[in-house]
């Protein structure tokens, strides 16, 4: 009976998906979650030498602003909401507590003031176990999102250069990022950036145990 209730549920929602965005549209998500599915463990790299990056006149858009937070306080009641808006408070609470206490940095790049994307940076160590272990000189960008109505605008490209420019300023030797492969419209974004695709990665765990196959990227 629970099996028949959710089936029930499941089917309503893609009717309701499928009213609200038209068939093209549906169809294209029901592909882009296959595609998930099947390529999850799999993840493109990306990497850079700072010490080889050239400092050049950035491009910039009016009215960006790229703050850096190194602490929870350092964040205003009104930065908090407008993070809030591009994800769950919920998870962002957990996250911010999470982050911070182990030493992660926040930007975050507002437009006209308001928050409109966030990137997270962490010298010489990364959260989870990585794929490969991280020097002291080496920092880790992670968990980039740009929100939703602001996409396609330019926005990340400038943001994420704007940030390799101060860890090189501050000392840092390499970079590394990583997105899945699926994602296709972060992986274009990234290839705008001075970061150059460096492999694919797949993981596989077996038990408490993880094994890492590595394929060249093009």
């Amino acid at each position: 009976m629970m099996l028949q209730v959710m089936i029930y549920h499941r089917y309503l929602r893609t009717v309701k998906f499928v009213r609200a965005k038209g068939l093209c549209a549906s169809v294209k998500h029901a592909a882009s979650l296959v595609l998930r599915t099947i390529f999850q463990r799999q993840f493109l790299l990306f990497c850079l030498d700072l010490r080889m990056l050239v400092v050049e006149k950035e491009k910039r858009l009016d009215h960006l602003r790229i703050e850096a937070k190194f602490k929870e306080s350092d964040l205003s009641f009104q930065e908090r909401k407008e993070l809030d808006r591009l994800r769950h408070p919920a998870i962002n609470k957990s996250q911010l507590t999470e982050r911070f206490s182990a030493g992660a940095k926040l930007w975050i790049a507002k437009l006209d003031g308001a928050i409109v994307g966030f990137v997270w940076t962490m010298k010489g160590s990364t959260l989870r176990p990585y794929f490969f272990p991280m020097l002291e000189e080496d920092a880790h960008l992670f968990d980039n999102e740009i929100g939703t109505f602001h996409r396609g605008r330019g926005i990340n490209p400038v943001f994420i250069n704007h940030v390799l420019y101060e860890l090189k300023n501050q000392g840092i030797c390499r970079v590394f990022m990583e997105t899945k492969v699926w994602n296709w419209s972060e992986i274009r974004s990234l290839q705008k950036t001075r970061l150059k695709r460096f492999c694919v990665a797949t993981k596989y765990n077996l038990g408490r145990r993880s094994w890492t196959l590595w394929t060249l990227s093009h």
